[in-house]
């Protein structure tokens, strides 16, 4: 049976709306959790320790701790990688290595969970993601189906994103083998622009929906002063204020 245009319309609001709902808090908090491994508490421990990241309650006796913490991870890693290297085939030593590489961020973040705030894990989340957010929408198959990219924007996504003779089908081979993509820069053709580490993820942001747009706002939290985000909501702000100035920055 045909249904009208306006029905049609309705109906289409509403999976909109279904789809909208189901990304809810819990979901998206529970994707940035998963976003706190790899190197995380490395970097964390380091911006601490070099006076880039003021944690309450964190005294001169704490950072002599971590510093010996990391000192004695550090060692063990060069130790094992010195060793295997020299006595093992390639293909193990560099597995060895990479498992060093995990337990040494394991005993960081066993070390600073217990002194950081309840919500430091999800800042530290929100900090990665805006730090290599382009990288995330190709690689993260948890992020894409988050976003329910369409064919059309995955498509252009990866024209810009992916260097050359590398495809979708080979970017989630190389996914599932657990490796990393490397994701090229777009470089626009205006002055006063972001900082070139977040070009690529300023143009995959303009490429998405308002409400795939308001997703990622809300992975992302406060915006990183400088950062890809922090330049998005300034241009929208400007757009507001000054319609045609705006539209020129694109």
């Amino acid at each position: 049976m045909a249904i009208s245009t306006a029905a049609a319309g309705l109906l289409m609001i509403l999976a909109s709306y279904v789809q909208d709902a189901a990304i809810d808090d819990e979901a998206l908090h529970a994707y940035k959790l998963g976003l706190v491994e790899d190197g995380a508490y490395q970097a964390v421990a380091r911006r601490i320790l070099d006076g880039e990241l003021e944690v309450n309650g964190f005294g001169s006796g704490d950072r002599q701790v971590l510093r010996d913490v990391m000192r004695d991870a550090d060692r063990d890693v060069r130790i094992i990688e010195e060793w295997s290297s020299r006595y093992l085939t390639e293909a193990i030593s560099s597995k060895l290595w990479e498992s060093a590489v995990r337990a040494r961020s394991q005993i960081l973040a066993d070390h600073l969970s217990p002194l950081l705030p309840d919500d430091f894990e999800l800042r530290i989340a929100e900090l990665r993601f805006q730090q290599s957010f382009a990288k995330h929408v190709v690689s993260d198959r948890k992020l894409r189906d988050l976003l329910d990219l369409t064919p059309e924007q995955s498509k252009e996504i990866d024209a810009f994103c992916l260097g050359p003779g590398l495809t979708r089908d080979r970017v989630n081979q190389i996914v599932r083998g657990g490796g990393s993509v490397f994701v090229s820069q777009y470089v626009p053709g205006v002055s006063g622009g972001p900082k070139p580490e977040n070009l690529s993820s300023v143009r995959v942001y303009r490429v998405l929906t308002d409400n795939q747009q308001e997703l990622v706002r809300r992975v992302a939290g406060e915006p990183v002063e400088d950062g890809w985000l922090r330049y998005i909501l300034d241009v929208e702000e400007t757009e507001r204020g000054d319609p045609e100035r705006g539209s020129s920055e694109r």
